[in-house]
C-alpha cells in the first residue's frame, strides 16, 4: 500500500471516500476488515462514505468498535494497547516508559469507571 497522503472534504467523491477508507483501516486494522466483521462496521462504514461522518469521527468509532477491541485490547497486556494506540493512532511509538506510564494510568482511571 501506497504512503502517499489522502485528503478529502466534505465535497470529495464517493471514490475519494473509498480510497480514504482503505487507507484508514490499514493504518488502524493493519488489514481490511474479514467479511464477518463488516456487519459490525456497516453503519459506520455508510456514513463516512456518504459524507455524514468525517475522518476523525469515524476514527474514533472504529477504534472504540468491537472489532479493534477485539483484535488489539481483549488478548493483550495494557502497555501492549497502548503500543498498539499509538502506532494506529499517532504513527510513532512512545518517547519513553514515562509516557507509556501515563497512558497506561489513564487506561486504568478508564477502565475504573467506564467499560472499554
Amino acid at each position: 500500500m501506497s504512503t502517499q497522503s489522502i485528503t478529502i472534504d466534505r465535497h470529495s467523491s464517493r471514490e475519494q471516500r473509498e480510497a480514504a477508507l482503505k487507507a484508514i483501516y490499514h493504518q488502524i486494522l493493519e488489514r481490511q476488515p474479514y467479511d464477518s466483521e463488516h456487519h459490525l462496521l456497516a453503519k459506520i462504514e455508510k456514513e463516512f462514505l456518504n459524507g455524514r461522518l468525517g475522518v476523525r469521527h469515524f476514527i474514533g468509532e472504529l477504534t472504540t468498535s468491537q472489532v479493534y477491541l477485539d483484535q488489539f485490547y481483549e488478548n493483550a497486556s495494557n502497555s501492549k494497547f497502548i503500543e498498539s494506540c499509538m502506532k494506529h493512532l499517532l504513527g510513532r511509538v512512545a518517547k519513553d516508559n514515562d509516557e507509556v506510564r501515563h497512558y497506561a494510568d489513564m487506561l486504568m482511571f478508564h477502565a475504573r469507571f467506564n467499560k472499554l
